[in-house]
C-alpha cells in the first residue's frame, strides 16, 4: 500500500477521493481492463461527480489515466518506456537533494539524526527479509532527505515525479534478496554524507537508483508481465 495516498484530517473531499482512486489502482482493485465511467467511479468510491473530476485530473496529470473519446477512462498500463523516463527524472533531483543535504550538513546547518535512526531500522529489516517494510523505509528516507534539502522546489518536482512512479517501486515485493541491497546502498549513502563528500553522495545516489531501474526493467520485460499485459488489453 502506498505511504502517498494516505490523506490528512484535512483532507477535501477531491483529496479523499484521489486517495481512494490511487490505492484501487495501486492494489488492483480499479481494473485497467474495466470499462470505466465516471458514474460507475462515482457510485464506488461513494462520491459526487466534482471531487471525483478533481481527483482524475491529478491522475491524468501524473500520466496514470488518460479520458477517452467515448467518455470512459482508462488506466495507462505501466511501460519499460514510462518507468526509465521516471527514474532518470528522479535520479537528477535526488542526486541534487543529497548533495545540498551533504553541503548542509558540512555547514552546520542540519542534524542527520533521523536520517541514521532510518537506515539502522532498514539493516534491521533486511536481516528478516522483509522487502515491503523495506521499501518503506525506504520511501521515509527519501523524504526525509528532501525536507533536510532545504530546496522545497526541487521536493515539489521529485513529489511529482514519485506519484507517478509508485507503481514501479512494487515491482520487487517479493524480491527478498533486495532488502540487504537497499539497506546497504541507503547506509553508503549516509556515510558520504557524514564524511561532507557532496559528490560522492551524489553519486552513490544516482548508482541507487540505477540499480533500482535495472530490476524494474528486468521485471517489465519478464514473460509473465508481458503476457499480463497482453490479456488485459484482449478484454
Amino acid at each position: 500500500m502506498s505511504e502517498l495516498t494516505t490523506s490528512s484530517p484535512s483532507a477535501t473531499a477531491a483529496d479523499w477521493a484521489f486517495d481512494q482512486l490511487f490505492r484501487g489502482i495501486l492494489e488492483g482493485e480499479i481494473s485497467e481492463s474495466a470499462r470505466l465511467t465516471e458514474a460507475a467511479l462515482s457510485e464506488k468510491i461513494g462520491v459526487s461527480r466534482t471531487p471525483l473530476r478533481d481527483a482524475l485530473q491529478r491522475l491524468e496529470l501524473a500520466g496514470i489515466v488518460s479520458r477517452q473519446r467515448n467518455r470512459t477512462i482508462k488506466i495507462n498500463p505501466p511501460s519499460l518506456e514510462e518507468m526509465e523516463r521516471l527514474s532518470m527524472l528522479r535520479e537528477v533531483l535526488e542526486g541534487l537533494l543529497v548533495r545540498r543535504v551533504a553541503i548542509r550538513l558540512a555547514r552546520g546547518e542540519i542534524d542527520i539524526a533521523h536520517l541514521e535512526e532510518i537506515v539502522e531500522q532498514m539493516a534491521a529489516v533486511a536481516r528478516n527479509r522483509k522487502i515491503t517494510l523495506q521499501l518503506r523505509l525506504g520511501r521515509e528516507f527519501h523524504k526525509e532527505m528532501a525536507r533536510l534539502s532545504g530546496d522545497p522546489m526541487a521536493s515539489r518536482m521529485l513529489e511529482q515525479v514519485m506519484l507517478s512512479f509508485e507503481r514501479y517501486r512494487h515491482l520487487v515485493d517479493n524480491l527478498e534478496r533486495r532488502a540487504s541491497e537497499i539497506a546497504n546502498e541507503h547506509e553508503t549513502i549516509v556515510d558520504a554524507i557524514r564524511s561532507a563528500t557532496p559528490e560522492e553522495a551524489e553519486a552513490l545516489m544516482r548508482q541507487h537508483l540505477t540499480n533500482a531501474r535495472a530490476i524494474y526493467a528486468e521485471r517489465l520485460s519478464s514473460q509473465d508481465f508481458l503476457n499480463t499485459n497482453r490479456q488485459q488489453a484482449k478484454d
